[in-house]
């Protein structure tokens, strides 16, 4: 638990000093583009966590009975439920969301800095709002895409897997894990 803590604060720390350094010196629409891929990146993981949590190994014995590329690492997933949703949502997920607001904040700054300080104050509360509202109701909206699409969600992590495992020999998950479900 503390390694994990460690580890997320100095990925916090790097990300959010280099997103401020890249969106101080980028275009405003570049930078805004930046800001949705940060808040997109958070939800996406999101939903992963939410489908290794939901899903189910049924499917995925059948697939890997048939040799499908990824079944097995989709099994591991499953199998490993619980550390997948703490890294995906709660590491990843966690960052995504104080680095978008440190890049709003940026945002915010480029437009003050740009001659526009009459409308700082309202550009900057209106930036954070649409930052947590995009943040907020996109994980709303994933964890219905979790449960709903767990399998296919599990099935294209079981992919990327399968391709890291492959062509760069890492292997991200042990075969242990918290035992068969359903």
């Amino acid at each position: 638990m503390v390694r994990i803590a460690v580890w997320t604060f100095l990925i916090a720390v790097v990300l959010t000093d280099l997103s401020g350094l890249i969106l101080q010196r980028a275009a405003i629409p570049f930078s805004l583009f930046i800001l949705l891929t940060i808040i997109m990146t958070g939800v996406f993981f999101d939903i992963i966590a939410v489908a290794a949590t939901a899903g189910s190994e049924k499917p995925f014995h059948a697939m890997a009975a048939k040799k499908q590329p990824g079944a097995k690492q989709a099994l591991r997933v499953i199998r490993n439920a619980d550390k997948v949703a703490n890294f995906t949502a709660d590491v990843v997920g966690d960052i995504a969301g104080i680095v978008s607001g440190a890049a709003g904040a940026a945002i915010a700054l480029q437009f003050a800095t740009g001659g526009l300080e009459s409308r700082e104050s309202f550009l900057g509360v209106f930036l954070a709002g649409l930052t947590a509202a995009l943040t907020i109701g996109g994980k709303a909206v994933g964890k219905g895409i979790g449960i709903s699409r767990s399998t296919e969600i599990l099935l294209l992590v079981g992919r990327f897997l399968y391709f890291m495992e492959r062509r760069l020999g890492l292997k991200l998950l042990d075969e242990r894990g918290r035992g068969p479900r359903r």
